[in-house]
């Protein structure tokens, strides 16, 4: 449901007898410089988040298990950085609050924003003109991304809401994973 190794094949090295290919998180750590405007997001050493023998950075990684009756119902995690969580839980909100079935929900057009940028992050075609021209009305600058943004890509498993598969559960991969400009790996045409 989520992955985070950081660059692409992450360090590039495999753990000997796994296939797994190893991380490369220490970007995760606070190294940059607590006096340089440019990077707000990451203050220099001194922190909790400093690299340290011990110390695990930050992590945006957040899959999700929404529990209903005491019963898991939905799983939702994803890839794509510090815009994981805010794709997470747009899925989910979709599906909740606005009972929308999971396809269309990891679907949906998506508003993104982060402290340390100044704009927010809006999929400009899919994202209703009344909804922009409302949120520029409340004072907040929009940055517009095109028909789909960049990452978070999001998958998501869980109960059908809509009933439309009988009770079964459904698998959903993003079909933003498609829009890159590397391999599709297994979004939306991936599936069968």
């Amino acid at each position: 449901m989520t992955s985070g190794v950081g660059d692409p094949f992450g360090s590039v090295v495999v753990a000997p007898g796994t296939g797994f290919v190893l991380a490369n998180e220490l970007e995760d750590f606070n190294m940059g410089d607590s006096n340089d405007p440019d990077n707000p997001e990451k203050p220099g050493p001194g922190t909790a988040n400093e690299p340290n023998g011990g110390n695990r950075p930050r992590s945006s990684q957040s899959p999700t298990i929404v529990v209903k009756a005491g019963r898991p119902v939905l799983v939702v995690g994803g890839a794509g950085g510090t815009s994981i969580p805010l794709g997470v839980i747009q899925s989910i909100v979709n599906i909740v609050d606005f009972g929308l079935d999971i396809a269309d929900a990891v679907d949906a057009e998506r508003i993104e924003g982060t402290f340390y940028r100044p704009a927010l992050g809006i999929e400009d075609k899919r994202v209703d003109d009344a909804v922009k021209d409302d949120l520029e009305a409340r004072g907040h600058a929009l940055s517009r991304n095109g028909e789909y943004s960049p990452p978070p890509i999001i998958n998501a498993v869980g109960f059908n809401p809509a009933g439309g598969l009988n009770g079964l559960n459904e698998a959903v991969s993003d079909p933003r994973n498609e829009m890159l400009d590397q391999d599709p790996g297994q979004g939306a045409a991936g599936q069968s």
